[in-house]
């Protein structure tokens, strides 16, 4: 159902936009990094496939926009008002990683509520990434299979 949302409020805008399945994505050369976007997008005004990363959290389930921008879920509010992930969210790394572990160029990020739906166009961001899955390497190599490797 989000997803027909999503893709109605894509079309309202001029984005002949559908949304295909994607399963779980495994990095061919690292294979202990994995994403499962909860889709791929094919939007014909860009040029390449784009992740989806749809979140509708309980907390704000009948909520209105104001009311979200009380609770901070995961958004801060630009100054026209528009609802955009706080590239310090945990968030920004799961939809950047979707993105450097399926090869798009683009993710749309959706949150949303039974009244209103948010979504925002990020772009892929090499160095941004490269950062990030240091930290997930070592995190991996250091913490997981060391305790792997002990039991």
């Amino acid at each position: 159902m989000t997803k027909d949302r999503y893709i109605a409020v894509m079309n309202s805008y001029g984005h002949n936009a559908s949304v295909q399945h994607c399963g779980f994505v495994v990095d061919p050369v690292c294979p202990w990094l994995g994403a499962t976007p909860d889709g791929l997008v094919y939007d014909p005004e860009e040029l390449s496939y784009g992740v989806l990363e749809v979140k509708c959290p309980h907390s704000l389930k009948d909520s209105e926009p104001e009311e979200a921008k009380k609770r901070k879920f995961s958004l801060v509010f630009g100054e026209n008002g528009e609802p955009q992930l706080d590239r310090d969210h945990e968030y920004y790394a799961q939809v950047l990683g979707q993105m450097a572990l399926t090869g798009c160029l683009w993710g749309d990020f959706v949150v949303c509520s039974e009244k209103w739906i948010g979504i925002e166009r990020i772009w892929f961001d090499r160095n941004e990434w490269e950062d990030t899955r240091k930290k997930l390497d070592a995190f991996f190599f250091e913490q997981i299979l060391p305790h792997l490797a002990r039991r």
